[in-house]
């Protein structure tokens, strides 16, 4: 599924602290209904305070340093490309040659 729509909000509980979710909603802003959890969660570390990315895969929630999801996003830019992309840019050439 692609969504192309996000929104972020906070979200305070007694027990958890404070955290910052990623959700996907419709073009009125309004929470997808198949989509019924945060795309993603950023939180802190009970005991350090490091901030960790929180995303839910099917075999549960997976945390990750979100200085490593940082970095990932970082070098994603001219580094990622489509198929249709090494079609036009590296086979074709590789062809001419």
């Amino acid at each position: 599924m692609k969504i192309n729509k996000l929104k972020t909000q906070w979200f305070n509980s007694v027990d958890q602290g404070r955290r910052l979710e990623i959700v996907a909603v419709d073009s009125e802003g309004i929470q997808l209904n198949n989509v019924t959890y945060p795309l993603l969660s950023i939180l802190a570390d009970e005991k350090d305070e490091s901030l960790q990315v929180e995303m839910y895969t099917e075999d549960g929630i997976v945390q990750i340093p979100l200085t490593e999801l940082q970095h990932a996003i970082a070098l994603a830019p001219g580094e990622v490309h489509s198929e249709a992309w090494y079609e036009k840019n590296v086979y074709e050439s590789e062809k001419d040659t």
